[in-house]
């Protein structure tokens, strides 16, 4: 189980230590026992550095991927999540914003001061200021990643975590950028003057599996709404003519105030219970992580898999292609390949792994699609969390 990221999803990693030493010494892998050494870091570089010439922060600046270590398994097996889980992880643990219920009418930028907890060990970034206030009564036990979620959903923002530990808050061109700097397609890889070439395997999905007709909640004052397919228009009847219209209760809606629960819930069925296209794109990129980011957009094109749009005209090695641009939503088992640098940071210095991993190989897949990634049972079945 190698590397995975997900947008705004704790994902997971693993690596193993072997490195042709077999039996690892006990003295390396004493140094990082769970008991003592957990919630440490790895980092992953996408090459090999002496982290004796650098700083941590430079470190960390030029890290792949930097995960929480929560677990060691028959000694030599590491593994945990990428860092945003220090939000909130998988099953919902993380800081607890509040133990007493509050009500708070502010901006966006108020609201991250707001979740923002000091226990987190985060720099704050780059925060946006879109307009409007909200209006939301907070109860006890609230996860941070929950609270921020809520509020980032509400005013169309996203939030990221860095590999720097820098926490970011903002519309997502402002995060990631509008123009995309890498073209997945079959047939090219490499760079070119403005694009990176990933050369793919494009496998379209489309799923009803998050799919609401009618998204029903109540605000704090006691006044209902019933939103109507909010998302996207879909043609009924459904359940081939037995028309049936799946609708869904939105849990929290009771601490929206009434006068922001229609945007509340249209905001949320947008972004969470809508129809579903997605792309999985398998690649032996190197180092997927380098060419492209997870939130980023991504060209995509493959005429044989009707992945292509007229609207959108790019030029790359030489060819003019009409390429889809989509979000990419996932990274899931990008290999920890032979040239890379592993490292595990403790809470007082950095040591160098590189020599005793177990190199991997295979692909990784690249998730797109137009609607962001939400946790559920089907894809914790498969090994890994959105």
């Amino acid at each position: 189980m190698p590397l995975t990221q997900v947008m705004q999803g704790p994902g997971h990693w693993s690596i193993e230590l072997d490195g042709d030493r077999l039996p690892v010494p006990r003295a390396l892998t004493d140094l990082f026992p769970v008991a003592s050494e957990g919630f440490g870091h790895i980092v992953v570089t996408s090459a090999q550095i002496d982290p004796a010439d650098v700083t941590v922060d430079t470190l960390l600046d030029l890290a792949t991927y930097v995960g929480r270590y929560i677990g060691q398994r028959d000694r030599t097996t590491l593994y945990g999540d990428h860092i945003n889980a220090w939000l909130g992880d998988s099953e919902g643990k993380g800081v607890i914003v509040n133990t007493t219920e509050f009500t708070l009418d502010q901006g966006f930028t108020a609201w991250i001061n707001t979740l923002q907890p000091d226990e987190i060990p985060f720099y704050q970034g780059n925060i946006g200021t879109p307009g409007f206030t909200f209006e939301y009564t907070w109860k006890p036990g609230v996860s941070q990643r929950e609270a921020i979620d809520t509020i980032c959903r509400w005013f169309g923002c996203e939030w990221r975590v860095r590999n720097t530990f820098d926490f970011d808050a903002d519309i997502w061109t402002n995060l990631y950028g509008a123009t995309p700097t890498a073209i997945a397609t079959p047939w090219w890889d490499g760079r070119d003057a403005e694009l990176t070439g990933i050369r793919s395997v494009i496998e379209p999905e489309t799923t009803l599996e998050r799919y609401a007709e009618g998204i029903f909640g109540v605000g704090s004052g006691g006044t209902g709404s019933n939103q109507t397919d909010p998302a996207d228009p879909f043609d009924l009847p459904l359940a081939g003519g037995a028309g049936v219209t799946p609708g869904i209760y939105m849990t929290g809606s009771s601490q929206v105030a009434d006068a922001d629960l229609v945007t509340f819930l249209q905001a949320e069925g947008a972004e969470r219970w809508a129809r579903n296209p997605t792309l999985k794109i398998r690649t032996d990129d190197f180092c997927a992580l380098d060419s492209v980011a997870v939130g980023a957009p991504l060209y995509v094109f493959d005429p044989d898999a009707d992945v292509y749009d007229f609207d959108s005209e790019v030029h790359y090695g030489g060819h003019i292609v009409w390429p889809k641009i989509l979000r990419v939503q996932a990274i899931v088992d990008m290999p920890v390949r032979q040239g890379m640098g592993v490292y595990f940071r403790t809470a007082d210095e950095v040591f160098d792994l590189t020599d005793y991993v177990k190199w991997e190989t295979g692909s990784t897949r690249i998730e797109v699609g137009e609607r962001l990634r939400t946790l559920r049972p089907a894809l914790k079945r498969k090994g890994y969390d959105a």
